[in-house]
C-alpha cells in the first residue's frame, strides 16, 4: 500500500489527511505538537517541527514514503519541496519555492512577464522605505517578504506611521534574508482565486470577492464566492490568472492567489502553491466547482496519470459560497468584552446550506478585534444555488447566534 506523508497536521490539514485515507493510502503526519488534530487519522506520526527538514527526511527514508504533500499553510511548503527533491518524488521544484513564498520574488516575476503591478521596492532598512514613501507621495502598504496570515502588514499614510510599524513588519519576516516589501497602496476591490495545476496546466476553480473588517483594510471579514461578478469580468481574470500560473512552469500544485482591481486591471497581490486556508481548498473549491481537487492532487503526488474527466465543472451556474468571519462588534460587544453566554449553536447547525461553523472562544473569554488573520474569533461556511438565497441563509445564521457579555 502506498504511503503518503503530510507535512503539517493542524486543523486545516485534517481534510487532506481524511481524503488520503478515503483513497486507501497509508498516512504519515508531521507536526510538532503531541495533540495535533491530524494525528488522529495517521497510521504513523512524526512529532517534529515542520522546518526541521533533515530530521523529517531521515524519517521519510526510513518509512519508504511514496508521496509528500501539504496544504492550507505556507510554512511547510519549502520543507515539502525539499523532501520531494531529495526523495526523487513529484513535487514543487525547489527553485520555485521562493516565487510562491516571497512577495518580492512575485513582484519581480510579474514585472518580467508584463503583468500589471504597482510601484514597489525591497526595503532592508527604514531609510529605504522612507525614501520610497517620499517618492510615492501617497498611501503605501508595507509587508514582510514571506509572512502569512496578514501578519506584519500595515497601510502607511504618514512618515510617523512608517517609523512606528517598519520594525514590526521586518520582524515578521523569516529566513536568512528578511526584508520588507513596500508598495503603492492599490485602491479597489480584492479577489481571491483558487485552482489547481495538473500536468503543468492551471485550471481556475473558484473566485471570491473579499470584504474587510471596518477597523482593518488588511484583515478579511468575508469571502463571497460566485462564478460571475456584476462589476468585474471573471472570464478575463481567469484567462490572465491561468496564463500567469502556466508561466511558473510548476508541474502540479493547488494554488491560492489574491488580486485587486484598479482602473480596469487585475493586479496581483500575492500567490501561493497551496490551497486557500480556513477550509477554502478542502470545502469551498469542491462546492463551487464539483472538482475533487484533493483527489487530483494526491494522484499527481503519486505520479499517477492525469484523469481529464476529473476537471469537469458540474455545479449550478449561480452556485454561491461564503466564508464569513465573526468579530466582537457583530455580537454587540466591544473590544475587551467578556463573554458570559453563547446561545443558538444548536439552532444554527440545522439551517440548510450551513457547511461548518466554528467559534474560537468560550464563556469567560475576553474578545478583542483581530490583529491578523489567525486572531479572528470564528467563522462559518455556507452555500446556496443563487447569491440572493445565500444572503438570506447568512441572515438566518447570524440572527440565530447570540453572545452575551458581562
Amino acid at each position: 500500500m502506498k504511503k503518503i506523508m503530510v507535512v503539517a497536521g493542524g486543523t486545516f490539514q485534517v481534510p487532506l489527511c481524511k481524503r488520503i485515507k478515503e483513497m486507501g493510502y497509508k498516512l504519515v503526519v508531521v507536526n510538532p505538537y503531541k495533540d495535533s488534530p491530524a494525528f488522529f487519522y495517521a497510521d504513523e506520526v512524526i512529532q517534529e517541527d515542520v522546518l526541521n527538514k533533515e530530521i523529517i527526511l531521515a524519517a521519510a527514508k526510513r518509512l519508504n514514503i511514496d508521496a509528500v504533500l501539504t496544504d492550507q499553510t505556507d510554512i511547510s511548503v519549502e520543507t515539502t519541496a525539499f523532501l520531494a527533491n531529495q526523495l526523487d518524488l513529484p513535487g514543487l521544484p525547489l527553485d520555485k519555492v521562493e516565487l510562491f513564498t516571497n512577495k518580492y520574488a512575485m513582484r519581480e516575476f510579474s514585472s518580467r512577464h508584463d503583468f500589471p503591478i504597482p510601484a514597489y521596492k525591497r526595503c532592508f532598512e527604514i531609510q529605504d522605505a522612507l525614501d520610497f514613501f517620499r517618492e510615492l507621495q501617497g498611501r503605501m502598504i508595507i509587508k514582510p517578504c514571506n509572512a502569512q496570515s496578514s501578519r506584519g502588514i500595515y497601510i502607511i499614510e504618514t512618515e510617523a506611521e512608517l517609523q512606528a510599524h517598519f520594525v514590526d513588519a521586518l520582524n515578521a519576516a523569516h529566513g536568512n534574508n528578511p526584508h520588507v516589501v513596500a508598495e503603492r497602496y492599490i485602491e479597489g476591490p480584492e479577489f481571491t482565486v483558487d485552482g489547481i495545476i495538473v500536468d503543468g496546466k492551471h485550471h481556475t476553480l473558484a473566485i471570491s470577492r473579499k470584504k474587510h473588517f471596518g477597523y482593518s483594510a488588511t484583515i478579511a471579514e468575508e469571502l463571497f464566492f460566485t462564478k460571475t461578478d456584476p462589476h468585474c469580468d471573471y472570464n478575463r481574470l481567469i484567462e490572465q490568472h491561468n496564463h500567469l500560473m502556466n508561466l511558473t512552469e510548476v508541474p502540479f500544485a493547488l494554488t491560492h492567489t489574491e488580486y485587486k482591481y484598479e482602473n480596469g486591471e487585475f493586479i496581483l497581490i500575492e500567490m501561493a502553491a497551496r490551497g486557500g486556508g480556513t477550509l477554502i481548498s478542502s470545502h469551498i473549491v469542491p462546492l463551487m466547482s464539483g472538482v475533487d481537487n484533493y483527489g487530483l492532487l494526491i494522484e499527481q503526488a503519486l505520479g499517477l496519470p492525469f484523469r481529464s474527466d476529473g476537471l469537469i465543472v458540474d455545479t449550478p451556474e449561480e452556485r454561491s459560497v461564503v466564508l464569513k468571519f465573526f468579530d466582537v462588534d457583530q455580537f454587540g460587544g466591544s473590544a475587551g468584552s467578556v463573554v458570559s453566554a453563547i446561545k443558538g449553536l444548536d439552532v444554527v447547525t440545522n439551517i440548510e446550506g450551513l457547511v461548518t461553523i466554528n467559534l474560537e472562544f468560550e464563556v469567560g473569554a475576553h474578545l478583542i478585534h483581530a490583529a491578523d488573520d489567525r486572531s479572528r474569533i470564528g467563522y462559518y461556511i455556507a452555500y446556496a444555488d443563487t447569491p440572493s438565497d445565500l444572503r438570506q441563509r447568512m441572515k438566518r445564521i447570524e440572527e440565530s447566534i447570540s453572545v452575551e457579555f458581562d
